[in-house]
């Protein structure tokens, strides 16, 4: 079992007040069997992320001295994320990432998730290349404001200040609630569109849940098969849809 390291942990954390605050995200069946088989947790780039508005900052061309028009995608290729959110259970964020009602969600911590990350690299790099935060949304015209009053050295060359810029998002996605761990590959030795790391399950993943739209076995079924893998995480079903239980109402009718 992995041991967590807290070593200058307050250099990964972005407006993160209770780390042990219970955050969650809803895998693809097919995703959650590949974490399980391979133990390793996968981040992405930010721009196969779907609104077409992320990593704004980065998307932006600058100009140099000379007039010189230059594009940032060296910069933004070498960060990678992965979304989580602070909302248990929502109808929405189901429908969104279970299309097929058999999506599965986990719940841990921002505190273990980013050690989980932290502890995969070397000493030196923890606080300069691993960060967990809320997301801020905002007005597509605050946000526009804000990158016309810029200055490119002040975000770029500030790794927390450039992950700050994948931290915010248009007001219309506000109902995610979400919570992002970032990694930036200074060195840009990756170059694929996704990033491993080793995940140790058991000790990052505090409970696993099945869709609310799956069978009632589900559950038990998802259960032994961890315990093939000697994971013993509990396994719940999601009470969103459970029917309300019959309550007497009080009446002065007589008959």
């Amino acid at each position: 079992m992995a041991t967590f390291l807290s070593a200058n942990l307050d250099d990964s954390i972005l407006d993160i007040p209770d780390l042990d605050l219970p955050i969650y995200r809803i895998f693809p069946r097919i995703y959650f069997l590949d974490l399980l088989k391979s133990k390793q947790n996968v981040l992405v780039r930010p721009r196969l992320w779907d609104d077409p508005f992320e990593n704004f900052f980065l998307k932006c061309m600058t100009e140099t001295d000379k007039g010189e028009n230059v594009s940032l995608e060296p910069i933004r290729e070498k960060w990678y994320g992965q979304c989580w959110t602070k909302k248990r259970d929502t109808d929405a964020m189901w429908r969104i990432y279970s299309h097929n009602k058999d999506g599965i969600r986990v719940q841990s911590t921002p505190r273990k998730l980013i050690m989980s990350l932290r502890n995969t690299v070397r000493l030196a790099d923890r606080g300069v290349k691993c960060f967990i935060g809320t997301v801020e949304y905002k007005k597509k015209d605050a946000i526009e404001a804000w990158l016309e009053g810029s200055v490119l050295e002040n975000v770029v060359l500030n790794n927390g200040r450039a992950a700050r810029t994948l931290l915010v998002k248009r007001e219309e996605f506000e109902h995610e609630n979400e919570v992002r761990i970032l990694y930036q590959d200074i060195w840009h030795t990756n170059h694929e569109t996704i990033f491993k790391y080793d995940f140790d399950f058991e000790s990052v993943i505090d409970e696993v849940a099945t869709d609310p739209r799956s069978g009632v076995d589900e559950p038990k079924m998802l259960e032994w098969y961890l315990k093939s893998f000697n994971i013993s995480t509990p396994v719940v079903r999601s009470p969103l849809y459970e029917g309300v239980r019959p309550i007497k109402i009080r009446s002065s009718i007589k008959g």
